[in-house]
């Protein structure tokens, strides 16, 4: 099964300037609920991403600042890669996060939270999901075919 990456992104990108304290970029993250933040310089250019583990390490004073420990090498894939690609990097990089670009644009993030929300809403529809044994009870009793359990099953 393929899934594409569109609909599984976060695609609202909260950004934050790199001269922005660690202590003032934590308390950002914390009143939008979040867990990392794209980093942008004074041109307004992506040049790096944060997370929170990056700022609770360093949020004991204002003369930290994002630069001083965001992550500048970001891991980008593209909008028309599959899930599975991207979580595949993911496991192979140890990423809790990944930008996604479209034509050299950057338009999303996917997480390890968006990811265990997709496997939730899979595991959910499967288990929704009539077994082959009942599908196929429902097929015969179309046709008037009448099914009985036998005492074993």
């Amino acid at each position: 099964m393929t899934i594409a990456i569109e609909g599984h992104m976060s695609e609202r990108l909260i950004v934050v300037e790199e001269e922005m304290s660690v202590v003032a970029a934590l308390m950002k993250m914390k009143s939008r609920h979040i867990r990392h933040l794209m980093v942008v310089n004074s041109e307004n250019k992506y040049i790096g991403i944060v997370s929170d583990r990056d700022l609770l390490q360093h949020n004991t004073t204002d003369e930290i600042f994002v630069k001083d420990v965001m992550s500048k090498n970001l891991v980008v894939v593209d909008i028309k890669d599959s899930i599975e690609s991207l979580v595949l990097q993911m496991i192979s990089k140890k990423l809790n996060s990944v930008v996604i670009k479209n034509k050299d644009v950057i338009v999303g993030l996917v997480t390890s939270e968006d990811l265990l929300l997709l496997l939730h809403n899979l595991l959910q529809n499967e288990n929704n999901k009539p077994s082959a044994i009942e599908e196929f009870v429902s097929y015969l009793q179309t046709y008037g075919k009448t099914v009985s359990s036998p005492n074993y099953i």
